[in-house]
């Protein structure tokens, strides 16, 4: 594999780790739950079209996550087991500034809703500056029987320590964060990430799940003290600063031929 044309498509590193200084946990918690990175397995393609393109795996699984940058404005995704495609191809829209700007940063190939079959999620960079730059779009692909649903999720940080169980008996979640801020006459200006959690249903569907755990949403205050300590905030605050989670976006078909 010519490993400099991946380099702009792919990322060589993850992101800090979600239990870095602001995170949702206590850094003696280990919750993290380990699941497979995707491999690359056939090389980017700088051509246009497609802007690039690039297939995603678990090693020695035969589905594939076959991935396209197919314009400045939106990826295309399919599934495919073998060479016979799982379902319809689907638009992804992703801000993209350029080809020789996109990043994938961490991918990971996994069975998540348990139902025996290997899902996809997969985190794109939005691009941007200082804390800007730490925005991301997951892409989910979950089996949902003979087909694929396609799911977009925005979070901060991304990495594989998002994934976490809590119990034998619960099933994997995925930690997001958010970004909240209030400028306000009374209080003054405050910022705050807020974590949530999301589990994977079996008809491949993307779940809101903080009810697992009574600490979630969580909500950190940005200071000039990172901690993962809770914020003094009362529930009516944070339903006035946050009406609701935000809610997975499902892909659309791409009319595409």
């Amino acid at each position: 594999m010519n490993v400099a044309k991946l380099l702009p498509f792919l990322a060589a590193l993850p992101s800090a780790a979600l239990a870095g200084p602001y995170g949702p946990f206590d850094p003696a918690e280990n919750n993290v739950f380990s699941l497979s990175s995707c491999e690359s397995v056939e090389d980017v393609q700088q051509v246009y079209p497609p802007l690039g393109s690039i297939d995603l795996a678990r090693t020695g699984d035969e589905a594939r996550l076959h991935l396209t940058l197919a314009g400045n404005e939106h990826y295309e995704a399919q599934v495919f087991a073998g060479a016979a495609p799982r379902g319809q191809r689907v638009n992804v829209n992703v801000p993209a500034a350029d080809s020789n700007d996109v990043r994938i940063d961490g991918a990971v190939c996994d069975d998540l809703n348990g139902d025996g079959a290997s899902d996809f999620v997969v985190a794109l960079w939005l691009h941007g500056n200082g804390l800007g730059a730490r925005f991301y779009d997951r892409l989910i692909a979950l089996s949902a029987g003979d087909s694929y649903r396609f799911w977009v999720l925005q979070t901060m940080d991304p990495s594989r320590e998002d994934f976490v169980r809590f119990s034998a008996a619960q099933p994997i979640v995925m930690v997001t964060q958010e970004w909240v801020h209030q400028n306000e006459r009374n209080g003054g200006p405050a910022s705050y990430f807020v974590f949530d959690l999301w589990s994977f249903s079996g008809g491949g569907e993307v779940v809101e799940a903080s009810s697992l755990d009574r600490r979630f949403p969580k909500w950190v205050r940005y200071t000039n003290v990172p901690s993962s300590r809770p914020a003094p905030l009362s529930d009516a605050d944070k339903r006035r600063l946050r009406s609701a989670p935000q809610q997975p976006i499902e892909a659309v078909p791409s009319p595409r031929i």
